[in-house]
């Protein structure tokens, strides 16, 4: 596979993420969210698939199901931890695989998601830039199916501007960030 991920075919995989949660919750000790991780693993396949991967994928799995049943491992890996440990801990997950990018039906996968996954609302674009003129709707669209949703602060790579969440449109410079020295 490509270098730096870790394969989601491989259940010992989990297993150490776990563990990596389990560590993570040892140290930041009242957190009640803790993220999954699982953001733009699809992107960066390539199709260079590892031998369990490709088996996958012949049998029938589209990455898209590969990666949606390693975000369930993933979520689940948390929740098991946080138990373990006695804690009350929501997985979070970025969810802009899931609402914003064109390479399938807008919001596919989610209802294999479970309802105490907190999604992560993660938008790269401002208004004038967002695929298919969608703006921010991903807020709307992820709360409507159930999930509660965290706004995550991201606008690249047009982070000179501040991203505005009215319903109007602002004017051209409006919102512009100006440095003052």
């Amino acid at each position: 596979t490509v270098p730096g991920l870790l394969c989601p075919s491989r259940p010992e995989n989990v297993k150490f993420l776990q563990g990596l949660y389990k560590d993570l919750l040892s140290i930041f000790k009242t957190t009640p969210y803790l993220g999954v991780g699982c953001s733009e693993v699809w992107m960066q396949w390539n199709k260079q698939y590892c031998p369990l991967c490709q088996a996958r994928i012949r049998a029938g799995e589209t990455e898209w199901d590969i990666y949606c049943k390693h975000v369930l491992n993933c979520a689940e890996a948390v929740t098991r931890a946080a138990k373990e440990m006695h804690r009350s801990v929501r997985p979070v997950l970025w969810a802009d695989e899931f609402y914003m990018y064109n390479l399938r039906p807008r919001y596919a996968g989610l209802e294999k998601m479970p309802p105490g996954l907190v999604m992560g609302h993660w938008q790269y674009f401002d208004k004038y830039w967002v695929l298919d003129n969608r703006h921010y709707d991903g807020i709307e669209g992820l709360a409507s199916r159930g999930f509660d949703v965290m706004f995550v602060s991201a606008c690249w790579p047009f982070n000179s501007y501040l991203v505005d969440l009215s319903p109007g449109d602002p004017a051209v410079d409006e919102g512009k960030f100006t440095l003052v020295t």
